[in-house]
């Protein structure tokens, strides 16, 4: 008899054990700290939240990243930028290879850029692409000089590939059988979009929604799409109200300078939402977040924060600019915290940090950055990604207090948020130039 309870028990433990493994392999991490490799130079933007990530002198940088991260990638060499969707699968270890048209992912060529280059590579490499490699590009972007040339390509892609987006083909006067054979996972809307050609497309996979000033709401409320991941609302005002009514079911939402919003009250009903970026507002009231049970990741970045209180059991913050009392309370509601972005906070000291013993990630900066002490960090033993300042590289003997006290960190250079509205649906390809003109100016309201 005690040899079958044995037995029985060793059965019921095995089946716990194969339930908690198939558990994991179905439902892998919603958010984490993604590594960037592969070129010695790397620039990556975020759509979400106009941030400007840089590599470090090992060519390495991290970014905390959902599902259906929209990024802009540049390695400063070819100058060009590539629009990059990052998908959970792609895992939390990118290695980056970057062509004349092409970027790769690991291998895989997740976006092609067809503006202003020439075309042999692209040919060159669809001409002995098989199947499998068309169906993992997820963005291209479309040039209206050289379309007629690509067609057919492009139609081919499509159809083998009907997820992929195609970024500016709204340009060419009218939509083509490219939009007719595709349910694209992306979607840009702006000013130049009528109710009639949105609803030529089909929807119903469509997982983020990007939305910029001058479209009019009443284009949209009517649209069906019955599970949107992610809405981006760029400079959108008032109407970002009617925004949130029309997406009650998003789990990851940006607000973009957005200046009359003061308070989240009109949010408050999104019961699902996993991640929130409100940027360049002014005097921001969170209060509203206290019933945010499923909030993981929250960037705030305003004039003033009130209610830091109410921020709780968060795994990635950027708070903006906050005090020394507010970081400790905060650090105290958040025992969780995998990433914290300090860049604009001006600290008396970094002792605090000892109570996040999880942080594996850590944005830092303020004015006051040479005088601080880094010991604190040592403290940190799953610390390994550390963002400074840009320039501060230059700085010896803060370098290497820093190295001193964290020598496995990989360090990188963050550059602050220095886009502004509306550059995203332009798209530049010089992308550096704008970045350059755009410094000045953010670092007027937020000094690093």
């Amino acid at each position: 008899m005690n040899g079958i309870l044995n037995f029985s028990g060793f059965v019921f433990k095995l089946l716990v054990l194969v339930g908690l493994l198939a558990q994991s392999c179905s439902s892998p991490d919603k958010a984490g700290i993604v590594e960037f490799s592969g070129t010695q130079y790397i620039n990556i933007t975020s759509y979400s939240t106009y941030e400007l990530l840089a590599s470090g002198i090992d060519g390495k940088l991290a970014a905390f990243l959902t599902d259906y991260s929209l990024l802009i990638v540049n390695d400063r060499i070819e100058e060009e930028a590539f629009t990059y969707l990052y998908r959970l699968e792609d895992g939390k270890k990118i290695d980056l290879k970057i062509t004349e048209n092409l970027l790769f992912v690991n291998g895989k060529v997740r976006s092609i850029k067809l503006a202003g280059l020439e075309d042999s590579n692209f040919l060159d490499w669809f001409d002995s692409a098989e199947s499998e490699a068309l169906q993992a590009v997820r963005i291209i972007e479309i040039n209206n000089e050289n379309l007629e040339t690509h067609y057919a390509s492009l139609l081919s892609i499509a159809k083998l590939n009907p997820h992929v987006s195609f970024l500016n083909l709204e340009d060419n006067g009218g939509f083509t059988e490219l939009q007719s054979i595709t349910r694209p996972m992306v979607l840009f809307l702006s000013d130049y979009f009528t109710a009639e050609q949105i609803n030529q497309i089909d929807l119903s996979e469509t997982k983020l929604v990007y939305v910029s000033e001058g479209l009019s709401p009443a284009v949209i409320e009517d649209l069906i799409m019955p599970d949107i991941y992610r809405l981006i609302a760029d400079d959108y005002g008032d109407n970002t109200a009617r925004l949130m009514n029309t997406f009650p079911d998003i789990k990851a939402l940006s607000i973009l300078e957005n200046s009359t919003l003061t308070n989240l009250s009109t949010i408050e009903h999104l019961a699902n939402l996993h991640e929130l970026h409100i940027i360049f507002g002014d005097s921001i009231n969170i209060s509203g977040l206290a019933n945010a049970h499923e909030l993981e990741v929250l960037t705030i970045v305003g004039d003033t924060l009130r209610g830091v209180e109410n921020i709780k059991n968060l795994k990635y913050l950027n708070p903006g600019i906050i005090d020394q009392k507010q970081l400790e309370t905060i650090l105290s509601s958040n025992p969780d915290l995998v990433f914290l972005n300090l860049l604009y906070c001006d600290l008396e000291s970094l002792e605090p940090l000892e109570k996040a013993g999880g942080l594996k990630g850590i944005t830092l900066g303020g004015e006051n950055i040479d005088s601080l002490s880094f010991s604190p960090l040592a403290a940190l033993p799953e610390l390994h990604y550390l963002g400074l300042p840009s320039g501060l590289e230059n700085e010896q003997e803060t370098m290497d207090k820093i190295r001193s006290a964290c020598p496995d960190c990989i360090i990188y250079k963050h550059q602050g948020f220095c886009l502004g509205s509306g550059w995203l649906i332009l798209f530049i390809p010089l992308l550096l130039i704008l970045l350059l003109a755009k410094k000045h100016q953010m670092t007027r309201r937020y000094k690093f």
